[in-house]
């Protein structure tokens, strides 16, 4: 049986160090990079669900990501 919260974990982890590549100096730098590659946040830990908006509980992700990242949460949440 799959683990999705393991999933979940692995797959926001890795977005995470893809990313840190990429870290700029300046917000707008980052605002540019973000429209320029069409990257969206999210949170790791939903803010329904108690998750803040500190850059631990943020990760930048392309759309189609973001949904897959949605995918495996609500999978993990419903596991049981």
């Amino acid at each position: 049986m799959v683990n999705y919260r393991i999933s979940y974990i692995r797959f926001v982890t890795l977005a995470q160090k893809r990313l840190a590549k990429h870290q700029l100096d300046t917000h707008h730098k980052r605002h540019h990079f973000c429209r320029k590659h069409k990257l969206e946040i999210h949170h790791i830990l939903p803010k329904n669900l108690g998750g803040k908006n500190d850059f631990k509980n943020l990760v930048l992700l392309s759309h189609e990501d973001h949904i897959y990242a949605h995918f495996l949460l609500n999978l993990a949440l419903f596991q049981d």
